[in-house]
């Protein structure tokens, strides 16, 4: 490895921005969905392909607890003190959103969304991160505007497991673990589809393990003698298969990846993984091609950075946002030029949001993760400089963890 490539112990600014790239794809899957004519036909069809960004916040998810985890193990690191963070980082916006869902719905608020009530109705499940199981179970997406925090109880669930494993396994039980679970996703997926468990298959938490365990086979091989390097060429290799796989699939099914069929739902996520983790595996090892560059762009690793809040709060503007564009883009407009104008206005609203959310909420109780620190650890820096670069925090964006789409 050159000098030029070799990452420093420092946070890789490339993840930051590449997660800006997900909240992104989920933002335009959600708010460009509506099928048009002319150039707003590939326009949609280019949005609703923004669902893969869901799988790329799970690699690296995956990928950066497996090595703060791995870091905490081999160092002597407390797992209280892991599980402490991690709820400063995802409780307090997460539970604010139901307290205030459950409010309205006592307060008979109508105007917010007229799914709020059928969100309500179903609170038990949110309030214990399992949604998903109970979407899966009632085989309907019963959640309202709260749907979207299937994403969430999948991460919960893994954060409650995975250390364990991390804790028990060898780097290589580890790598043959995660292997073994991405098989299990694909069979999982395959009998959710033949019972017609159609949300199960997109939302059920061993339906969907095949990110979470791709990023968390790339962390315990960065950990290997010879780092991700020595494995660069084998990871890239099943990049481009993927790839190759990916575009297959969208020429046999005229540009679109439908979670309806199972020609696609069952083998995308697995192809999504391996695409995602050779990207993640190039940032982290070469960080300064010219790949990272874009990535490096401030207001994209900003969005990075509001990720989470990003996630979480923009499903719940769309009634705001709905009445912004109808007061502002007359129904005649061009569909094209509206779904512009849509995605514009939802990104303005929502990034507004976020931050006041970040500001005002969350960095208030991140502030005391400074309670919560594992001893230094600078010999693991010089050991595992891979894995160090990526859960040692570094200014301007101060962040040791990532989660759906962040936590």
């Amino acid at each position: 490895m050159t000098s030029q490539s070799k990452p420093s112990a420092d946070r890789l600014p490339a993840l930051d921005g590449l997660r800006g790239v997900a909240i992104l794809m989920v933002m335009v899957h959600h708010f460009v969905g509506a099928k048009a004519v002319g150039w707003g036909y590939y326009l949609y069809r280019f949005g609703y392909l923004g669902w893969a960004g869901v799988d790329l916040f799970f690699v690296l998810s995956g990928f950066l607890i497996t090595g703060i985890l791995m870091q905490i193990r081999e160092k002597g690191g407390s797992l209280r003190n892991f599980y402490v963070r991690r709820a400063l980082r995802i409780f307090p916006l997460y539970y604010a959103v139901l307290i205030a869902v459950w409010a309205c719905h006592l307060a008979s608020v109508k105007w917010v969304d007229s799914r709020l009530d059928e969100a309500a109705n179903h609170l038990g499940w949110w309030w214990g991160y399992a949604s998903n199981v109970y979407i899966s179970a009632r085989n309907d997406w019963v959640g309202g505007i709260l749907n979207h925090f299937w994403t969430l109880a999948i991460e919960e669930q893994f954060y409650l497991v995975w250390p364990t494993v991390v804790m028990l396994l060898p780097r290589r039980g580890i790598m043959v673990l995660s292997a073994v679970l991405m098989g299990v996703a694909i069979l999982m997926r395959v009998w959710f589809f033949q019972h017609g468990l159609i949300p199960g298959v997109y939302v059920f938490t061993l339906c969907r393990m095949d990110g979470l365990c791709a990023g968390a086979w790339l962390a315990a091989v960065a950990g290997e003698p010879g780092g991700l390097r020595a494995s660069l060429r084998v990871i890239t290799f099943a990049g481009v298969a993927a790839a190759g796989g990916l575009a297959f699939l969208l020429y046999q099914n005229s540009l679109q990846l439908s979670l309806m069929s199972a020609a696609t739902v069952i083998p995308s996520p697995l192809l999504l993984a391996i695409c995602f983790t050779t990207v993640v595996a190039w940032l982290v090892e070469m960080p300064r091609i010219w790949l990272a560059q874009p990535l490096h762009f401030p207001p994209l690793r900003w969005l990075g950075w509001i990720s989470y809040g990003l996630y979480v709060l923009h499903p719940l503007l769309r009634p705001l946002i709905d009445r912004i564009i109808d007061t502002v883009c007359p129904a005649t407009a061009l569909y094209g030029e509206r779904m512009l104008i849509t995605f514009s206005t939802a990104l303005v609203v929502s990034v507004s949001a976020a931050s006041m959310s970040w500001f005002l909420l969350e960095r208030p109780f991140l502030s005391l993760k400074r309670y919560f620190k594992d001893r230094p650890a600078a010999s693991f820096a010089t050991e595992n400089p891979v894995l160090a670069a990526v859960v040692s925090p570094s200014q301007p964006f101060q962040n040791s963890e990532i989660s759906l789409p962040k936590p």
